[in-house]
């Protein structure tokens, strides 16, 4: 289907394409996955981040996982919770990787988030990933986190988005408890489909390729539908969805997609697209401010689906 042009590059963003090309370093597919995870986690480390204080920050186990459980200033007794999954190709990262988009979230909608720092690729391939991202969900419904069960979302970036997109499928079939929304930012939905690359793109489709074949292994099936939401046979009766995509990623066109399956399945959709953006560009509010504006409107979106009223 159709989607609407790619705007003009951010300038902000354009900095950041321009630091990158400028640096000449290899990408990720030529490097050992460990050797990969290192270099992202020095970047990350190096990042000028702005500091967002929240009321608490316990990190904990949640079922076989590591998870790290934000609080807000004002803690609900039964309070409404995000459950969140960091992006990385399912190859990188871990519970530091978006810390301050979920310490944002948790200021600006006064929700719970709980962030799950799940088994990396190659050594976890996708059904022992998926299985061991469903079992944390289950956690968190059973543990005693302070939580209102009716008011659960679930939420990633990138790599994580296809892991939430995965379990708001799951939960509708029951093999999850029921989630009340999904937030999916610039997910990755068919590991089948192919992009066409540009010199102002941050993710590479060869580097996208990589990843893919990490979490499938020589035995994956891009057409199974845990690898590939966007190609379940029946997306209809998921819950309130708002997916975020950027014009200047390889994974724009998915993500459009399925917003436009999710509407004609009668599912209430928020898209929202950035069409100057990057991947990756809601990692990087210290480089392009656009990002903040970004969060506040997904926090917005958790405001209306989990806090229970219309509010003022």
């Amino acid at each position: 289907m159709p989607h609407p042009p790619v705007g003009p590059l951010d300038p902000d963003a354009r900095v950041v394409i321009d630091r990158l090309n400028a640096l000449n370093a290899p990408g990720y597919e030529t490097m050992p996955p460990k050797t990969a995870r290192a270099i992202a986690a020095h970047l990350r480390r190096n990042a000028p981040y702005p500091s967002v204080r929240v009321g608490a920050v316990r990190d904990f186990d949640l079922a076989t996982l590591r998870a790290r459980h934000y609080r807000p200033f004002l803690q609900a007794k039964d309070a409404p919770a995000l459950v969140y999954f960091h992006g990385g190709g399912w190859t990188l990262g871990d519970l530091h990787t978006m810390d301050h988009l979920c310490r944002s979230v948790v200021r600006q909608a006064g929700v719970d988030v709980i962030s799950v720092d799940y088994p990396l690729s190659p050594e976890s391939r996708m059904a022992a990933t998926i299985e061991a991202c469903a079992a944390a969900v289950r956690a968190v419904f059973q543990a005693d986190l302070g939580l209102d069960r009716d008011r659960i979302a679930v939420g990633g970036d990138s790599a994580g988005g296809n892991l939430a997109a995965v379990l708001a499928l799951m939960a509708r079939d029951g093999n999850v408890p029921k989630l009340r929304a999904q937030c999916l930012i610039y997910p990755a939905l068919d590991l089948g489909m192919s992009g066409t690359a540009t010199p102002t793109m941050f993710m590479r489709p060869e580097t996208m390729e990589w990843f893919s074949a990490n979490y499938l292994g020589p035995e994956g099936d891009a057409g199974d539908w845990r690898a590939s939401p966007l190609r379940a046979r029946d997306v209809s009766g998921l819950p309130a969805t708002y997916v975020l995509t950027a014009g200047h990623d390889v994974l724009r066109g998915q993500g459009l997609d399925y917003l436009e399956r999710l509407r004609q399945a009668g599912v209430a959709v928020v898209g929202r697209d950035y069409p100057g953006q990057i991947h990756n560009f809601v990692a990087m509010p210290y480089a392009i401010p656009t990002a903040h504006a970004a969060i506040a409107d997904m926090a917005e979106f958790l405001v209306e689906h989990l806090c229970g009223h219309p509010g003022a």
